[in-house]
């Protein structure tokens, strides 16, 4: 069974590794808006190029 999250929004939390990062992945994966947040700075631009290659990536920077 194919599930669609096509004009769907996702906000992640703790996004930059483990069930966060994993989570945002199959979500994009399926069609869905990704906004995800972040304190760790040096994962937001390599998560965010990671998710573009699927669909629209907002990001928030916790500090």
């Amino acid at each position: 069974m194919d599930i669609r999250f096509d004009d769907k929004v996702l906000l992640v939390i703790s996004a930059s590794s483990g069930i966060g990062e994993a989570t945002e992945k199959i979500f994009a994966e399926s069609g869905a808006t990704i906004f995800f947040a972040t304190c760790r700075e040096e994962f937001l631009k390599k998560i965010m190029f990671q998710l573009m290659r699927w669909k629209s990536v907002l990001r928030l920077n916790c500090k």
